[in-house]
């Protein structure tokens, strides 16, 4: 009697263990097979999709000059999906050289939909832009301890002269609408918003190319997925030619210096647009520049409305 209940307890037990393996080996087998989430999460955690920017289209006057062209510029990107909620935002900010408030501030603002239409915890936002190369090289040193935090290279254009910006148009990050009109940008892309930038964008933009890497447990990136074979090559933009003399456009420039009007400057046998100058102008180069979003505003309120396009 003793005996029998001795083995209906230890039958007991071993069924209650073994239920207990069985639910355990059911509840991995769901999540690391089955689970479409988990499954996500994981391939999150070991790749990293590096968007790789292709170079914009080159402008050109109608001589051959270079009227716009390329440089390299670098911009933080933050992931805030894969931001752990123990981020340790004081040893962040000294290592990006800001105080704590300020960093506390960009984020907010990356989270901020008013502010950032396309945000998306899951893609890649801009933190700081326009980094210089020594403040690359420094980032690189310490970025890898800080888990969805990534250096992104892309260019900015460089103006050869100081003319012509209401012809050249500028460029701007693209906003919700242009989100939702082009289903190839992402957030954090830049498009053409005036002149030519932005009628020809869509040929002087290019094609986006991406990166596959590896990462390790810690975030750190190891390598490239499969040597590389799975990258999807850029296509850069394509150069333009336009019908402007940019040595007219210069002369009409100083002719209009310090007046308000315009001047248009037109080929009779054909009809192409030799100079197109409207006055007060400003310098394109501005509107590339880091603080661009503070000389916009000093444009829009300036004396004469100087973005004002008059032509």
């Amino acid at each position: 009697m003793v005996n029998d209940q001795y083995y209906q307890r230890r039958l007991l037990m071993i069924l209650f263990v073994a239920f207990i393996a069985v639910t355990f080996i059911a509840r991995l087998f769901y999540l690391q097979v089955l689970s479409p989430n988990y499954q996500e999460r994981a391939k999150r955690n070991a790749y990293y999709n590096k968007a790789i920017y292709p170079a914009r289209g080159i402008i050109f006057d109608r001589n051959g000059n270079l009227l716009v062209a390329n440089k390299p510029a670098y911009d933080l990107m933050v992931t805030m999906s894969e931001v752990p909620k123990d981020l340790d935002t004081l040893s962040l900010a000294r290592v990006l050289s800001v105080s704590l408030d300020e960093l506390r501030l960009s984020l907010q603002k990356v989270k901020d939909r008013k502010l950032n239409r396309g945000y998306s915890p899951y893609t890649p936002q801009i933190l700081m832009s326009h980094l210089e190369p020594r403040e690359v090289a420094r980032l690189q040193e310490q970025l890898y301890k800080y888990t969805g935090f990534n250096v992104q290279s892309r260019t900015i254009r460089h103006y050869e002269y100081h003319h012509a910006a209401h012809i050249l148009g500028y460029l701007a990050e693209a906003s919700s609408l242009d989100l939702e009109r082009d289903s190839l940008l992402a957030a954090g892309d830049y498009v053409g918003k005036s002149g030519v930038e932005r009628r020809y964008d869509s040929l002087l933009r290019g094609v986006k190319g991406q990166e596959i890497l590896l990462r390790d447990s810690r975030g750190r990136i190891k390598g490239k997925y499969n040597n590389g074979l799975d990258d999807v090559p850029t296509v850069n933009g394509r150069d333009l030619t336009l019908s402007i003399d940019s040595g007219l456009q210069a002369i009409g420039e100083r002719m209009m210096h310090g007046k308000r009007g315009a001047i248009v400057a037109i080929e009779p046998e054909t009809g192409e647009v030799l100079a197109l100058v409207t006055s007060p102008t400003f310098d394109p180069a501005i509107l590339a520049s880091k603080d661009k979003g503070e000389q916009y505003k000093l444009l829009e309120q300036g004396e004469g409305k100087p973005l004002l396009n008059r032509a």
